[in-house]
């Protein structure tokens, strides 16, 4: 007997505040809060968040944009919101060189 596979549960908007705001405030934290930002406001797998580069960001003015690439290689491009954008921004000029 073959077990039906299921689609994961989307977090409710009250457990990711949760999760954001766990995140502290040190320079890890910050990292944190910039990866959960950025899986919530994309949609993104965890495996294709992890193999950005820098490169695969764009911002032009106030729309911002990354390239996503997921299984077999395919790659999308998919807006970022402010509330991530925002993140990432901490992290890459408050963090990120001292790495």
């Amino acid at each position: 007997m073959k077990i039906p596979r299921r689609l994961p549960k989307a977090l409710t908007i009250a457990e990711v505040s949760e999760l954001i705001d766990g995140a502290g405030s040190d320079g890890v934290a910050l990292r944190n809060r910039a990866l959960i930002e950025l899986l919530y406001a994309t949609g993104a797998m965890l495996s294709e968040i992890i193999a950005l580069d820098i490169g695969d960001l764009r911002r032009e003015n106030d729309f911002s944009t990354v390239k996503l690439r997921g299984k077999g290689g395919k790659e999308r491009i998919v807006p970022i919101g402010s509330f991530a954008r925002l993140a990432l921004d901490q992290y890459l000029v408050r963090i990120r060189p001292s790495l």
